[in-house]
C-alpha cells in the first residue's frame, strides 16, 4: 500500500520503513528513511525513525547523532527523547539513562512509550518491582501496546513466575501473532515448562518471521543440547 503512494510523504516513508523491518529487512528500513530524511523536509519524526534503526543496526553514534538532532528541532519529542535513553542504556550509561527517561516521562507522563523505557531502566538498575509498576501502567494506558506485554513476560519468566509469563506473553501473541520477538518470547516460556517440541515451534515461527533475530536461534540451540544434537546446537549458538 504504502509502495503506491505516487509522492510519498514523511508518514508513508515510514510507514513502508516499518513494513520491511518486520518482514527482517533492517538495512533496507534504514537506508529508506535516511535517503528520505534527506530528500524531503527536516522533519523530527525522519530524525527519530533514522536514529531508531540505526540503534537496531547497532551503529550506536549515527543513532544518537540523529536522536540528538530530532530533539534539537523539537525538544519535547517523547519518542526521541525514549530512544535516546535507551540507546544510554545499550551503552551501559545507566544515570544519563535515566536522566532521559525521566524528561521523557515528566513531559508525557501518560505515554507507554515513557513508562516502558523508564521500566528498562528500572531492570538496568535491578529493580524489577519498580518496572513492573510502569509496564502495568502502560498497559492500562493503551493495551494494545505489545512492547509493554512483552517485557512484563519477561520480568515474570526471570522471577519463575511461569503462569504469569505464559499469560502475558498471551496476551501479546493475540495482539501481535506475526511478531518474532514475541513467537521467541513465547517459545522460551514453553522451554521453562520443558515443552521443548512447543518451543521448537514457536523458535522457527520466529525465524521464518524475521531471519536476521538472534534469539530463537539461541532458543533452538537450548533445544538440540537438550535432545543431545551437539553439533546442531552448536551451529544455532554460532547464528545467535
Amino acid at each position: 500500500v504504502f509502495q503506491q503512494v505516487a509522492r510519498p510523504g514523511v508518514l508513508a516513508v515510514v510507514g513502508l520503513a516499518l513494513a520491511r523491518y518486520r518482514l527482517g529487512e533492517l538495512l533496507p528500513a534504514y537506508e529508506l528513511v535516511q535517503a528520505a530524511r534527506q530528500q524531503l523536509e527536516s522533519s523530527p519524526l525522519l530524525w527519530t525513525m533514522e536514529g531508531y534503526f540505526a540503534l537496531l543496526a547497532a551503529l550506536v553514534q549515527e543513532s544518537q547523532t540523529c536522536l540528538e538532532h530530532a530533539l534539537k528541532l523539537a525538544p519535547d519529542y517523547t519518542l526521541a527523547r525514549t530512544l535516546l535513553a535507551q540507546m544510554r542504556l545499550v551503552q551501559n550509561r545507566k544515570a544519563a539513562a535515566r536522566q532521559e527517561a525521566s524528561q521523557a516521562l515528566a513531559q508525557a507522563p501518560q505515554s507507554p512509550a515513557a513508562l516502558v523505557t523508564m521500566a528498562l531502566v528500572e531492570i538496568a538498575h535491578f529493580n524489577p518491582a519498580i518496572a513492573k509498576t510502569h509496564l502495568e501502567k502502560a498497559i492500562k494506558v493503551d493495551p494494545r501496546f505489545v512492547p509493554a506485554y512483552v517485557y512484563l513476560a519477561k520480568i515474570w519468566l526471570g522471577s519463575e513466575y511461569l503462569g504469569r509469563a505464559q499469560q502475558t506473553i498471551d496476551q501479546a501473541r493475540r495482539l501481535a501473532p506475526q511478531d518474532a520477538e514475541v513467537l521467541s518470547l513465547a517459545g522460551f516460556v514453553r522451554l521453562a515448562y520443558r515443552d521443548y517440541e512447543g518451543a521448537q515451534l514457536l523458535f522457527n515461527r520466529a525465524i521464518e518471521v524475521s531471519p536476521g533475530l538472534g534469539e530463537p536461534h539461541l532458543g533452538l540451540g537450548i533445544c538440540a543440547f537438550r535432545y543431545r544434537e551437539m553439533d546442531r546446537g552448536l551451529s544455532e549458538m554460532l547464528v545467535a
